[in-house]
């Protein structure tokens, strides 16, 4: 059933039906059952009298009443808990030791850059075995010893509570580095809290310009910390400098910053300024719209039609998508995507991919794709194609194994 209302109703409506799920699970289970046992069409596997629905179209195939009933037995009826489930955004400022995403990867940026290691390679996916699939590190760099399929993979650890509290993840961590580890690959795990400690960044950092072949770095790394100091000191800088506004130096004609509008005229006459990871993090989850306050940056916007709660502006990069798009626009995306995706231009998460073009997570396309019906009249995915509209550029080709890797974020309305 939709519930309307603000977003802490929701969240207070939708944690006291999950306390309602979990005290009378006994009962969800019955229900469960009592749906795959007793189907009034005797099917051998899936009907819409029991299993089937539309939601689920994509799946009907796979769906089978007997199999689930043989689980729900073997399962039982109760309850117990596992690991903790972390906040999606952090209710708090981080504790010590634990930073956001962007400011540890930021920091460790500048360390590898004072200490001379150059940019390095981000966004490169690495194809394992079928097992365990696929892995991109923080960073790779590859010595003048190195082939395209060896390297050094650097991990920056720590950034997420869950890690240390959900012991499958961490198992499958440890399985992809000693994949790395045993085919060509040296692998570099650096903990968040690491990153403030000299003397443990720059071990790490001396074991780098070793796999890298760089025996002078390495020796100079011992006695010269000047590149530990240095970005101390920018960080320092960084922090008590005002925070910048994008669209200041750059603006489009017509378009005005804002930092604290009033709250009648959010989503009336401006919209939120949002990076585009912050913005799939924040509306990756279609039943949420979060709160006027996530958001410190606004910018007024007259585009000639009625603005709503879920639109936001986000800075595209890359060329795939000129001439509609150019490269760097400021564009005004709307969350959540209803009705058909086809044909329409979709801000996507790609969790097991990446963009070929620019290496990140996050994509601008044209969503296409193809169906069959099978026959018993319901249809599924043969293929989804992510579609630039520069012909200079490659479409993202997913299968329908992939359909659970892929985020339909936002879809786009215009770009500034």
């Amino acid at each position: 059933r939709r519930y309307r209302g603000s977003a802490s109703e929701t969240r207070s409506v939708a944690s006291s039906l999950l306390d309602q799920i979990c005290g009378r699970f006994a009962e969800v289970v019955a229900a469960a059952k009592a749906l795959v046992e007793d189907c009034p069409s005797a099917c051998e596997s899936s009907c819409i009298d029991c299993l089937q629905t539309f939601r689920n179209g994509f799946y009907h195939t796979h769906l089978d009443r007997k199999l689930a009933a043989e689980k729900l037995n073997a399962w039982g009826d109760r309850l117990k808990p596992a690991h903790a489930i972390p906040p999606k955004q952090p209710s708090q400022p981080p504790a010590e030791g634990t930073h956001p995403v962007n400011e540890a990867e930021r920091r460790l940026r500048h360390l590898l850059l004072g200490a001379d290691f150059g940019e390095g390679i981000r966004g490169e996916q690495i194809r394992l075995d079928r097992a365990i699939g696929t892995t991109t590190p923080d960073v790779i760099y590859r010595g003048a010893q190195h082939d395209e399929n060896e390297g050094v993979c650097i991990y920056l650890d720590g950034l997420s509570q869950h890690l240390h509290g959900n012991p499958a993840t961490a198992e499958h961590d440890r399985r992809i580095r000693d994949w790395l580890r045993n085919n060509g690959y040296e692998v570099i795990e650096i903990a968040a809290s690491e990153l403030f400690d000299r003397d443990a960044m720059m071990r790490h950092f001396r074991k780098l310009a070793g796999y890298l072949g760089n025996t002078s770095l390495r020796e100079r790394l011992r006695s010269d910390l000047s590149w530990f100091e240095a970005t101390v000191a920018t960080a320092a800088a960084a922090s008590a400098a005002p925070v910048p506004r994008p669209l200041q130096s750059s603006s489009p004609p017509g378009i005005t910053t804002l930092s604290d509008p009033a709250l009648s005229e959010r989503y009336v006459t401006c919209l939120p300024l949002i990076p585009l990871r912050a913005a799939a993090g924040a509306f990756g989850d279609p039943q949420h719209i979060p709160d006027d306050s996530e958001w410190s940056q606004w910018i007024s916007i007259d585009i000639g039609r009625k603005l709503r709660r879920g639109m936001f502006v986000a800075q595209v990069v890359g060329k795939s998508m000129e001439p509609r798009i150019p490269d760097g626009s400021f564009c005004i995306f709307a969350a959540p995507v209803t009705g058909t995706r086809q044909g329409k231009i979709l801000l996507v998460q790609l969790l097991n991919e990446t963009d070929p073009e620019t290496g990140q997570r996050f994509t601008v396309k044209r969503y296409e794709s193809e169906k069959a019906t099978d026959r018993d009249g319901t249809w599924r995915h043969v293929q989804v194609r992510l579609k630039p509209l520069n012909p200079a550029f490659a479409e993202i080709v997913l299968t329908p194994e992939d359909e659970g890797n892929v985020g339909v974020i936002a879809e786009f309305v215009a770009a500034l």
